[in-house]
């Protein structure tokens, strides 16, 4: 997260590495990869045991300079509540999915029918209910293409 963005609020699977005087060593559980992150050690987190999976709402206070990006959150609440949990999981699969749906068609528009997008926007979007139609309609472009391609191809062979 760049100084110059804005900071904002967001949703974290974590799991607890390491419990410090001043931060928190945790692991940000991702939808595609994870990530080591150090938590704000405060009273939302006065409980909370080394190998704990905990989900937070946090505010994000990432710095990035020269040399990477320090990811770090300060907590502002820990969820427990299984409906709320499963609210956000969907809200961040639903974020994911709709960037890899615009690279894949993206993609798909250049004649590309095969690679990591296309393969991450098939997944994700088949993982949340309002993108089953896009997911079919991402398959079936995909198929036509590549028959389109093979198709073409054979057309330039010799006879």
């Amino acid at each position: 997260m760049s100084n110059k963005q804005e900071k904002m609020t967001a949703f974290g699977q974590f799991r607890i590495l390491k419990i410090g005087t001043k931060y928190i060593q945790a692991e940000l559980i991702g939808s595609v990869k994870n990530y080591q992150a150090q938590l704000v050690k405060n009273a939302v987190l006065s409980d909370i045991e080394i190998g704990a999976t905990i989900f937070l709402r946090v505010n994000d206070q990432s710095t990035q300079n020269r040399y990477g990006t320090k990811v770090q959150f300060e907590p502002i609440e820990l969820l427990t509540d299984q409906a709320e949990i499963e609210k956000y999981i969907l809200a961040d699969r639903k974020r994911v999915a709709e960037i890899y749906i615009q690279a894949a068609q993206e993609n798909l528009d250049k004649g590309w029918y095969s690679g990591d997008a296309i393969d991450k926007a098939l997944f994700f979007s088949a993982s949340h209910p309002t993108y089953k139609p896009i997911n079919i309609e991402l398959r079936h472009r995909r198929l036509r293409g590549e028959t389109d391609f093979a198709l073409d191809f054979r057309a330039t062979l010799p006879h």
